[in-house]
């Protein structure tokens, strides 16, 4: 390809890096070509260094609830824990008293009222309603009074998940905006969805009942969940009580969920009393 010098307009043979009739510097070919204009980034692009033009439209971006990623993940919680205990209890019970065992928690989410002090009713001191071990866990969204032997599983900017002392349960409690803004309503609805099409047997377990009510001061809307999460080869058939409320304009979402078995359901609700009744203190209102 010949290069064209800029000073005289000599044609000179490609390579050549000095005009062979008057001297001058060539360009090398490249940069001989016109320069091209730059091309729109193809529709649906979302890089983060792409910027509309002003007055247009950038790509939608869909984004998934933290709700809905907590209510897919605590499901997991039991096996990808190492929790391995559960598995091994979950052979060596007799399932048969499911029905029996599925109550929610609503009933121990808030203290029972305390009576007007008096000279022959003393009264406990104030901590002995918190839980024991005098240490906490806390995030973005929530403070999480941790009782003695209970172990912390998880822990992001959303959520906390501990692990009960023997072994045979978790909680996680979670709380962070919510974009668009939902109800409780709405977002229980969400997750008795997202769960109905990662488990093909999830439903509200036998014998449980939706009810509502506060958790730490924010009201909420109760329900249990049962469902059957396999792993390895082994089958554990879960029982998931679940709380999920929401603040005034629903921009804040606030989520409990206690997973076990589903013949421990009882059980493992009045080992998490202490934590429901007055370990949780949320941080956005």
């Amino acid at each position: 390809m010949a290069l064209t010098c800029a000073r005289c307009g000599t044609q000179n043979p490609d390579g050549n890096r000095f005009c062979t009739s008057c001297g001058t510097p060539l360009a090398p070919a490249a940069q001989q070509q016109a320069p091209q204009a730059p091309q729109a980034p193809p529709a649906g692009y979302q890089s983060p260094y792409y910027a509309p033009p002003p007055g247009m439209a950038g790509p939608v971006v869909h984004r998934t609830s933290w709700v809905l990623i907590i209510s897919i993940v605590v499901a997991v919680v039991l096996v990808l824990s190492g929790v391995g205990t559960v598995l091994a209890l979950t052979a060596g019970r007799n399932n048969n008293n499911n029905n029996n065992q599925t109550s929610g928690f609503q009933s121990l989410s808030s203290p029972s009222p305390v009576p007007s002090p008096t000279e022959s009713s003393p009264q406990p001191s104030p901590s002995s309603s918190s839980p024991s071990g005098g240490q906490s866990e806390s995030n973005d969204g929530v403070t999480v009074a941790v009782p003695a032997d209970w172990t912390l599983l998880n822990k992001d900017a959303n959520s906390i998940t501990l692990q009960s002392p023997n072994a045979d349960g978790a909680i996680t409690i979670a709380s962070g905006p919510e974009s668009p803004p939902a109800t409780a309503q709405q977002l229980k609805d969400a997750i008795v969805k997202q769960l109905a099409a990662k488990y093909a047997d999830a439903a509200s377990c036998p014998g449980s009942s939706t009810d509502s009510g506060p958790i730490a001061g924010e009201n909420g809307i109760f329900w249990t969940e049962c469902f059957t999460l396999t792993s390895g080869g082994q089958t554990v058939e879960v029982g998931e009580p679940i709380w999920v409320g929401a603040n005034g304009n629903g921009s804040v979402a606030y989520v409990v969920v206690l997973e076990t078995t589903q013949d421990n359901v009882a059980t493992f609700v009045k080992e998490c009393t202490p934590i429901l009744q007055s370990g949780i203190t949320w941080k956005l209102k």
